[in-house]
């Protein structure tokens, strides 16, 4: 009974996350989720206090783009597991339709996942997204940060947001995230 109520939290979680539909059983969904939880690979965000790791990689058009350079400045860095899937598309335009706020205020707005230049850039136009969207597309940002999830032989980051002050010290996380209120949220809690 519980295994069936884990493998439907599961199968809605990956639905909500990625907008894919599960195929496999629920046997097999949970051999493939639940053993490497117990291996004790799943990931486990950073926490508030510590150091954000450094970073350097291209962003949508192939700037470079590394952390350490906005020393000083508050960086909101969401990690989403892929472009132009639905919640994804949600928590991206919850951040389009709230930038401006988040400009005024002197903080800068990254997103991040394993696509590439590519992929970023057609979902940008599509989505007319006035941020970066970062190309990890090694997965080294998403690893040092600890968001990388693997299922089924598919890496993608996990739905995690950082805000980092000045000092690149992790001043909140995000692992609950409503994708459709997402950057109004951080902005209502940042106002408080």
């Amino acid at each position: 009974m519980l295994q069936n109520f884990v493998a439907f939290v599961l199968s809605l979680f990956w639905n909500v996350t990625c907008g894919a539909t599960l195929t496999k059983s629920t046997e097999s969904v949970l051999q493939s989720v639940m053993i490497p939880y117990k291996q004790g690979s799943e990931p486990m965000p950073l926490s508030v206090g510590d150091t954000a790791p450094n970073f350097t990689v291209k962003d949508t058009i192939g700037k470079t783009v590394t952390l350490s350079e906005y020393a000083g400045k508050t960086v909101v860095l969401y990690f989403y597991p892929k472009d132009d899937t639905p919640g994804c598309t949600k928590e991206a335009c919850s951040f389009r339709d709230n930038y401006e706020q988040y400009l005024s205020q002197g903080i800068t707005v990254f997103g991040v996942s394993l696509d590439d230049e590519l992929s970023h850039q057609q979902f940008t136009e599509k989505f007319n997204l006035p941020f970066p969207l970062l190309a990890d597309v090694d997965g080294a940002i998403a690893k040092a940060y600890d968001v990388i999830m693997e299922r089924n032989g598919t890496l993608y980051a996990q739905r995690v947001t950082y805000v980092i002050g000045g000092d690149r010290k992790i001043e909140k996380v995000y692992t609950s995230i409503q994708t459709d209120t997402h950057a109004s949220d951080i902005l209502a809690e940042i106002a408080a």
